[in-house]
């Protein structure tokens, strides 16, 4: 497979190889956004809530997310005449210094062991269910899985050494900084580096190199359309041959470099 093709399997189907390994710098915001919105407000904050040892958290009733910013909104109580009235102004001092909770909450997830034992959902895993397919942070060892688990699926020797001279941006949290009052702005950690495949990775995709190969001159006068179905190389454009894979990769969820 090609750096620039697209994957048609697993849990980055959809996107460049490229893309996965090396991931961006530029996250895309509404993303983000869409992401915070839901682990601040939706279903999963009593799960959150449960590991933040603080009652800061609790004290806020709702998070108001936009694009770049985050606004705590207190709890209101009904006034005699029917309109709403703040809690107070010492509750709502508790509820102007989350930063550090909103930050934990919206990085544990991109974390190996809160993704894998504290059940707690990463920017990657939540992407797979978004509209359109857009990268996120850098997963080289995803592609080094690929190469492992996947039959027939390797990278050509001098584009295995184009990626490992690149830099990679790996996602690993939010950062959050208080502006004012009840309102924080927040922005994407990235980690800046690079990424080498394990030697054994590497002797393996040679070796696979080396077997389609050998194949291909054995069977020379073969059309190109019978050596896929003989030998189960196939297509990288269709990709059908590695659906069988999507339950495995979609697992795949380590994080480190």
């Amino acid at each position: 497979m090609h750096i620039q093709d697209i994957l048609g399997f697993g849990k980055y189907k959809g996107l460049k190889l490229l893309d996965v390994y090396r991931g961006t710098l530029n996250i895309d915001r509404v993303l983000l956004k869409d992401y915070a919105d839901l682990i601040l407000n939706g279903s999963l904050r009593l799960h959150y809530e449960d590991y933040i040892d603080t009652t800061s958290f609790q004290c806020v009733d709702k998070f108001d997310v936009t694009e770049h910013e985050i606004r705590t909104l207190s709890f209101y109580e009904e006034g005699v005449d029917g309109s709403e009235v703040s809690y107070g102004s010492s509750l709502a001092e508790i509820t102007n210094n989350v930063e550090s909770d909103i930050a934990y909450c919206l990085s544990i997830g991109n974390q190996r062991t809160g993704a894998e034992f504290g059940g707690f959902l990463s920017l990657a895993k939540f992407s797979q269910d978004y509209a359109k397919r857009l990268p996120v942070g850098a997963d080289p060892q995803y592609i080094s899985w690929c190469i492992e688990n996947i039959a027939g699926f390797f990278i050509p020797a001098d584009e295995i050494s184009e990626l490992e001279n690149m830099r990679i941006s790996k996602f690993i949290g939010v950062d959050v900084v208080r502006k004012e009052g009840g309102l924080y702005e927040y922005s994407p950690n990235i980690e800046i580096g690079r990424y080498s495949f394990p030697d054994r990775i590497k002797e393996l995709n040679k070796a696979k190199i080396d077997k389609f190969e050998s194949l291909v001159v054995e069977d020379h006068s073969n059309d190109e359309d019978s050596r896929p179905s003989r030998y189960g190389y196939s297509s990288w454009d269709e990709m059908s041959f590695y659906e069988a894979y999507e339950g495995d990769s979609d697992a795949w969820e380590l994080d480190n470099i």
